[in-house]
């Protein structure tokens, strides 16, 4: 009889391959991540009445919305998905992820002016818009604002300035803190401590964006 090799040595039943995938595999499982993100997070605006697409600055009034999707091109969550694909491009040099971000930020940049008038004259703005030219949380700005720079420091023609500065106004100088500008909530009880607000030292923030400004 056949003596069985030793445990360790014997290949694993395992229903999913465990084994180191090459560079080329991951690069295969992130484009299709990246197709994915891109259907389910559509650049474009629409007139929620018509379902018209709207190219024109001139054509956004309150009935102008972000085209809606699996994810919202604004929240804090895609702030942290467009930093990350920013690093995926600067990993592979595959100019399709840079272009997803890009491409969401200047239409953001873009319709942001058009809509800061119509928030003015005291009309109701698409709320994925309006949390980034009102914003009221941290949630609102960090990640976005974060992810901005770090697009702005690859390519200073992109037209981000306005935006960066309005997050880095609301972050410095009107998010919520504790005495030692520790950041900070008022739910579910006053002065409670977040976690994923103390992924980026508070300080260390700070001074990422005085320096950037």
């Amino acid at each position: 009889m056949t003596t069985p090799p030793p445990l360790h040595m014997m290949k694993p039943a395992y229903q999913t391959d465990y084994r180191i995938p090459t560079a080329d595999e991951v690069k295969a499982t992130m484009d299709r991540v990246l197709k994915y993100i891109d259907a389910e997070t559509p650049a474009k605006l629409v007139n929620r009445r018509t379902g018209q697409e709207v190219t024109q600055a001139k054509d956004i009034d309150e009935n102008v919305q972000l085209a809606r999707g699996g994810f919202r091109l604004t929240s804090y969550e895609w702030g942290v998905t467009y930093s990350g694909v920013l690093a995926a491009y600067q990993a592979t040099s595959d100019k399709a992820y840079w272009d997803y971000v890009t491409k969401r930020q200047r239409l953001l940049a873009t319709a942001a002016q058009a809509f800061s008038a119509l928030l003015k004259q005291g009309k109701n703005i698409d709320g994925n818009i309006r949390r980034v030219l009102d914003p009221h949380s941290l949630d609102d700005s960090g990640a976005m604002c974060c992810s901005m720079i770090k697009a702005m420091l690859a390519d200073p023609t992109l037209p981000l300035r306005p935006l960066i500065d309005g997050y880095a106004d609301f972050i410095l100088n009107r998010e919520y803190r504790l005495s030692d500008d520790t950041f900070a909530r008022l739910r579910p009880q006053q002065n409670t401590l977040w976690l994923d607000d103390m992924f980026i030292p508070n300080r260390s923030l700070d001074r990422r964006l005085v320096i950037f400004l």
